[in-house]
């Protein structure tokens, strides 16, 4: 039993999914990939929506940074126009005047300057002359690598705003002779410190190393840049906002312009808010109207298949089910409105069931008409061995000798025996189901009655259960049965006295799957067939054989008792 329930439960587990259900995500995943790539451009668009509003925020100040760098270019073309106009041996007064004269010609230039090699500026405007600069950072970084350079001054000295210093060297005979610079306003620094700036927006100027040089508002705070470690690849992004960590843990968005070589860099920064909307409503339903829509496609191709085509499938097999059950009268009326397919599909199902039941009625008719003729041979069969018993009757008024007494009676049992099994067949509505235990009664009853005036009256007794047999096993259950009793008729019971004769037979269940026969006379010395080789106790071992039955027989004072323990038919 723990075999057969687990191998429902496996068949139960295996079971496959429903139609519908199998449909539906059929249409889910047949139409998933619109849904996610219409999600996924959504996204995109969301994504685009914020990378212009971050293009937009960073434009301002690279633009501005880029008119800086612009303005430095510019400055080293003037410079360079000055370079062909300056000896460094003229008088300080001569080249002072020529400063002066420089600046009032070039707009926006606050300061133009000579400084000799040895550090010692020797002209300029407006500055006075001379003015030692040998201990300043930018002289010392000249002298290690004397080429063109920018300088950005967090205030400038003159004006008091953020400047930016252009500087060349000067070189004659192949030597340093010193250099030349000219200062003008920080256009980028100007911008950024303008009051209309947002005040969470950050803007300063650093070196190749990453130092602020030059710094819009809290001069002293640089928490908004990236940690140093981050610095040099920020740096190496120019010209498209980048998104990072500030050294302080906040998200940001960075705008970076190389202003000079890579010397100095204009970085604007602004918190990453100011570029990103809130999730409204109408932007929460941007994004979720491709997966609603997807939803609702699914939904629609779902009860579309199910309205043409599932529910018809599944009304045939509702009434596949049921025509299986009741067999009789069912039709498919109810595909008459479906599609056409469908349609077609139900009338098939009403023409096969009209030819089932016209097949069923022919072989019924005919199974009726072969049961009726094998009645009719079970009965003429019976009737023949009545009247066989009949003419042996008339024998056994005529015949005077104990022993052919005997030999008669023995046989006209076993034809009882056989007369009562065809009588049962001729009568019984199945012709394949026989009442065991009425049988026996009848048997036993028989063979008593048949030698009642010889023995007297004989006590029957019965415990059967109720059993039933085809004819192949009816038939040796009935002979055992009679030569059997005629056995305990014979020994166990001749001259036991018309006080004391008794008979009794049982049919009980013995063990799961088994039967036991038992029958025993209980008066009298009985004992079984002296002859053990002889007709009746060969018969009884063959029936017995024949049911595939084990035989007992006890032995006792004032009881012989004969078990037959066979197994119950097949299913």
């Amino acid at each position: 039993m723990t075999n057969g329930g687990n191998s429902v439960r496996a068949d139960e587990e295996r079971r496959p999914l429903s139609l519908r259900l199998q449909v539906a995500l059929m249409l889910a995943f047949a139409t998933l990939p619109v849904g996610v790539l219409a999600v996924a451009q959504g996204y995109a668009a969301f994504t685009d929506a914020k990378r212009l509003r971050q293009t937009t925020l960073t434009s301002e100040a690279i633009k501005q940074s880029a008119d800086e760098k612009g303005v430095i270019r510019e400055a080293f073309g003037a410079l360079d126009a000055l370079l062909s106009q300056i000896d460094i041996e003229d008088a300080s007064h001569v080249c002072s005047a020529k400063m002066k004269a420089f600046v009032g010609r070039v707009d926006r230039v606050s300061f133009a300057g000579v400084t000799s090699a040895d550090g010692i500026m020797r002209c300029g405007y407006p500055l006075a002359a001379p003015l030692d600069l040998k201990s300043t950072p930018s002289y010392d970084r000249f002298v290690e690598d004397p080429r063109r350079m920018v300088t950005v001054f967090q205030n400038g000295p003159l004006s008091g705003v953020p400047v930016v210093t252009v500087s060349t060297p000067i070189w004659r005979d192949g030597r340093l002779a010193g250099s030349i610079a000219v200062s003008l306003p920080s256009l980028y620094m100007i911008w950024a410190n303008a009051p209309e700036r947002n005040a969470a927006s950050r803007f300063a100027i650093l070196d190749a190393g990453g130092q602020a040089i030059a710094r819009a508002g809290d001069a002293a705070n640089t928490g908004w840049l990236p940690p140093e470690a981050d610095l040099p690849s920020l740096l190496e992004t120019p010209g498209r906002p980048v998104v990072a960590t500030s050294a302080k843990g906040n998200t940001r968005i960075y705008a970076v312009t190389d202003l000079f070589m890579r010397d100095i860099f204009a970085v604007s920064s602004w918190p990453e808010g100011l570029a990103t909307d809130r999730m409204t409503l109408s932007r929460l339903l941007t994004l979720l109207l491709p997966l609603i829509m997807w939803a609702l496609a699914v939904t629609v191709a779902y009860f579309a298949v199910d309205r043409f085509a599932l529910r018809h499938v599944v009304y045939l097999d509702r009434l596949v089910s049921a025509y299986a059950r009741s067999g009789r009268s069912l039709r498919a009326s109810g595909m008459r409105e479906a599609p056409l397919e469908f349609a077609a599909l139900g009338e098939s199902f009403d023409r096969m069931a009209q030819e089932i039941e016209s097949r069923e009625d022919a072989l019924r008719h005919s199974l009726d008409e072969k049961d009726a003729l094998l009645k009719e041979v079970y009965h003429r069969v019976r009737n023949n061995l009545q009247m066989i018993v009949s003419l042996m009757n008339l024998q056994l008024r005529t015949t005077t000798g104990e022993q052919e007494r005997e030999t008669l009676q023995r046989l006209q049992d076993r034809i009882l025996g056989l007369a009562a099994v065809h009588r049962r067949l001729s009568e019984a509505e199945k012709v394949n189901a026989i009442r065991i235990d009425t049988l026996l009664e009848e048997i036993v009853s028989n063979a008593r009655d048949g030698r009642e005036a010889e023995m007297g009256e004989v006590d029957l007794t019965f415990d059967m259960m109720e059993h039933v047999e085809g004819p192949d096993r009816a038939l040796p259950l009935a002979l055992f049965t009679a030569e059997a009793v005629a056995n305990a008729f014979k020994h166990g019971m001749r001259g036991a006295g018309n006080d004391c004769g008794a008979l009794h037979t049982s049919l009980r269940e013995h063990g799961q799957g088994t039967l036991r026969l038992t029958i025993s006379n209980m008066c009298g010395a009985a004992v079984p067939d002296s002859d053990s080789a002889g007709l009746g106790s060969q018969l009884i071992d063959s029936f017995a054989r024949q049911l595939r039955g084990q035989l007992h027989r006890t032995v006792a004072a004032d009881r012989y008792t004969l078990q037959l323990d066979f197994p119950r038919p097949g299913p």
